[in-house]
């Protein structure tokens, strides 16, 4: 349990301290990302400390602690992703931020999406002037991820609708030789996804036990520095000069190697 409120309390100043630095109006696709990203993780992280307080005397919110944590390893699986694509184009800025632009841009657009079908099973329900509304409001809270010529409240067209499933997330990550050590993450995402949807598989896996539940809270809260420190990672490669970023970045990774009794080896 110790590691646990480490790794949380941890993250939720960290999380703080790097996103203060920013103007948190940023619209820029890759900007936007890694604010999602921090303040995800931040609430996320938030909620499950008060939760995991009341654990060891009421077991029923382990139900909610696995639903917040399927939505943080989803979250981390995405940053990973984007991952890949920072490591493939190091030697190219302009590939990658072109590239990072457009992944991140698919992501943020992914609810918009959804949303947008939703209003399309409405359109022969609806009067057309609340439909236009509805669309309206839905291309305001989000313009970045919209062409810029709905403007008139008809039907809002994407920039993109291209989709990445979290299985595709996971099958990226095993043909990365560099990340593949971290796609034990899915199988952790897996497990609680079932705490998220109704089915068999939820019903048995509540009743194990308190001390099988709590060791796999503990390994799937591993990974919650790490996606702090990759979304610090994907900053830097925005700001390369900023001393905080540098600060954070080394602040993370030594909490991370403290935490996990990593021993660095010298060259």
């Amino acid at each position: 349990m110790d590691k646990i409120f480490k790794r949380l309390n941890f993250v939720i100043t960290e999380c703080d301290n790097t996103s203060k630095n920013f103007d948190k109006t940023e619209r820029e696709e890759i900007m936007l990302f890694c604010m999602c990203m921090l303040d995800r993780l931040n609430l996320a992280s938030y909620s499950l400390k008060i939760l995991m307080e009341r654990f060891s005397s009421n077991t029923k919110v382990e139900y909610s602690c696995g639903i917040i944590i399927r939505s943080v390893l989803l979250d981390y699986l995405i940053v990973l992703n984007a991952m890949d694509i920072y490591g493939k184009n190091l030697n190219d800025t302009a590939k990658w931020h072109q590239e990072m632009k457009a992944y991140c841009l698919m992501m943020l657009s992914d609810s918009v999406k959804n949303t947008l079908s939703y209003f399309d099973t409405l359109k022969t329900k609806v009067p057309p002037e609340v439909m236009n509304k509805m669309y309206a409001n839905l291309v305001a809270s989000s313009p970045e991820c919209f062409e810029p010529n709905n403007v008139d409240g008809g039907v809002p067209v994407l920039k993109t609708k291209d989709h990445r499933s979290p299985k595709t997330l996971f099958k990226t990550l095993l043909e990365s030789k560099e990340l593949k050590q971290y796609a034990s993450a899915y199988e952790a995402y897996l497990y609680y996804s079932k705490y998220d949807h109704f089915g068999q598989m939820f019903y048995s896996l509540s009743r194990l036990s308190y001390l099988d539940r709590l060791a796999l809270i503990d390994q799937a809260l591993s990974v919650f520095p790490r996606s702090l420190m990759f979304t610090v990672t994907i900053l830097l490669a925005i700001y390369p000069t900023d001393a905080l970023l540098k600060d954070q970045f080394e602040k993370i990774s030594q909490f991370i190697d403290d935490i996990e009794g990593i021993k660095k080896t010298n060259d």
